[in-house]
C-alpha cells in the first residue's frame, strides 16, 4: 500500500507520527514504504496457539474424530457431559474463543467447524 506524498504530509501535520502510526515506514527519499516489501506478498502468520486448558484439546479431538461441523450440544454429548444450559454455554464460549483465535470457524450461528484449507 503506497501513500501519496501529499497525503503522508497531511498525516504528519496532524499527528506528527511521520506515518508510523498507520503502519508505514519512511524512506529517505520522502516516500512511504509499506511493511510488505513485495507487491502481493503477505507475511507468514504464526500458527494459532491452542489454549492450555485440557478442555480445548478434548474439543479439538472430537472435531478431529467426527470430521463434521458441530454445535455446542453435540460436543456435550460427545464429551459425555449432561445436556444442561451451563454445560452448553461453557462449551459455546470455548468454541467462540477457538473461532477468535483462528482455530475453528463458525459457518452459521452456533455451528462450528475446522476452517477449509486454502487452495493454492
Amino acid at each position: 500500500m503506497a501513500v501519496e506524498p501529499n497525503v503522508l504530509r497531511a498525516r504528519e501535520g496532524r499527528g506528527g507520527s511521520g506515518g508510523r502510526a498507520c503502519g508505514l515506514a519512511r524512506r529517505s527519499g520522502g516516500g512511504a514504504l509499506s511493511l510488505a516489501d513485495k507487491p502481493g506478498s503477505e507475511p507468514a502468520l504464526p500458527p494459532p496457539v491452542v489454549p492450555d486448558h485440557p478442555a480445548y484439546r478434548q474439543i479439538l479431538d472430537v472435531f478431529a474424530d467426527l470430521g463434521r461441523p458441530l454445535r455446542a450440544r453435540d460436543l456435550c454429548e460427545a464429551l459425555d457431559l449432561p445436556i444442561v444450559k451451563e454445560n452448553t454455554e461453557n462449551i459455546r464460549a470455548k468454541l467462540k474463543r477457538l473461532v477468535n483465535q483462528g482455530i475453528l470457524v463458525e459457518i452459521e450461528p452456533g455451528l462450528f467447524a475446522w476452517p477449509r484449507p486454502q487452495a493454492s
